[in-house]
């Protein structure tokens, strides 16, 4: 997935993987193309999970900091 790749692009790539390969109708080689694909793609997205909770943890902790300060 390029860096450009936005998380809700990734996701809907997944979702039309799955229904391809819920269909039945590729080879076999297709199919662990596009599981190899998916799974890829998984991969992407867990990764820009974990930086989004990273950013949004910082926030929170700026949030706290500066509350406490002003409390």
């Amino acid at each position: 997935m390029s860096g450009k790749q936005k998380f809700e692009d990734g996701l809907e790539r997944i979702n039309e993987i799955s229904r391809i390969l819920s269909d039945g109708e590729v080879s076999l080689d297709e199919s662990v193309e596009l599981y190899k694909e998916a799974s890829e793609l998984a991969l992407a997205c867990r990764k820009m999970l974990d930086e989004a909770e990273l950013r949004i943890a910082k926030i929170s902790r700026d949030f706290t900091e500066v509350e406490g300060e002003d409390g």
